[in-house]
């Protein structure tokens, strides 16, 4: 038979017949009318190619196929109804790769506490945290990666969700003896020459301060850009050279000097996780999410 021509919603009413033999009796137990059990019997009647039951003086009398299908039908609901159920979800019984891109501001300060958290709650995994590259998007689409971590932007595909798991607010560092003395970056600190620390998927082509400072017709020196944070802040601490940063990564440094941006030059952003869209509903990438904020925010 083929049970596209069944409907399946209308099963439980057979089966509460065969138990009941009485229309009045199974539309209280499914809380229906005594009209709607008796149009859902019609329906199954020509669904199924047999009459099912047959009124007696006594109730209703279920057929030969009606008692062949009371045999079956109770299985076979249970069956698809466990088919049909999400399976709770146990990190603990995890055993396979996870792969995590992300950009190397999230990386250094916090891959350790994602680390170490992975392991604790998933520990038959392996794992890997790699740098945020070039086509890291198409990657993530091809399942080469499992979830990636980035600045929140708008220009991602539709075919991948971005979810924000951290604020951020931008401010300025340089070496705790540098000769800018005042307790904010106004525009008087833009005359010492900027290192641009380069996020791929985020500032290759502009950079958010540069923008601000241009706005508010400030003047400044680009001295060098890099990806490469370690490179930076020798730079920073032996020079008097200046950087922007998320604040979160700025205070996990030794020997800079913290500024925030004067109000008119302030810039905010929020750290996403970034994954198919096709998996943004499923347990193990909603747990992976909550673990990754949690341990950027501890």
């Amino acid at each position: 038979m083929d049970i596209s021509r069944i409907d399946l919603n209308l099963l439980p009413i057979l089966t509460a017949l065969m138990k009941h033999q009485n229309t009045l009796v199974v539309a209280q137990q499914l809380n229906k009318s005594q009209p709607a059990i008796s149009r859902g019997l019609s329906k199954l009647r020509e669904q199924l190619g047999d009459e099912l039951f047959t009124r007696t003086a006594h109730g209703l009398e279920p057929t030969a196929y009606a008692h062949q299908l009371a045999k079956k039908l109770p299985t076979a609901l249970h069956g698809l109804s466990s088919a049909l159920e999400m399976s709770t979800f146990d990190p603990g019984r995890l055993n396979e790769k996870i792969s995590i891109v992300s950009i190397s501001t999230v990386i250094e300060p916090y891959g350790a506490n994602i680390l170490r958290a992975i392991h604790h709650r998933a520990p038959a995994c392996e794992v890997e945290i790699i740098a945020w590259c070039s086509h890291v998007e198409q990657k993530l689409l091809d399942g080469m990666h499992t979830i990636g971590i980035n600045n929140l932007i708008n220009q991602r595909t539709q075919k991948l969700t971005q979810r924000t798991i951290k604020k951020m607010d931008l401010v300025m560092v340089c070496r705790e003896d540098h000769p800018y003395r005042k307790g904010t970056a106004d525009a008087s600190f833009f005359k010492y020459p900027t290192i641009v620390l380069r996020v791929p998927g985020w500032n290759e082509t502009k950079v958010r301060y540069f923008e601000a400072l241009k706005k508010n017709n400030i003047d400044y020196q680009m001295a060098f850009a890099t990806d490469n944070i370690n490179l930076a802040l020798e730079m920073i601490r032996t020079s008097d050279f200046t950087m922007g940063i998320s604040r979160s990564l700025a205070e996990r440094m030794d020997g800079v000097k913290i500024l925030s941006l004067i109000e008119p030059l302030q810039v905010r952003g929020q750290i996403a996780v970034t994954m198919r869209t096709s998996h943004r509903n499923d347990p193990k990438y909603q747990w992976l999410t909550e673990l990754i904020r949690n341990a950027i925010n501890q």
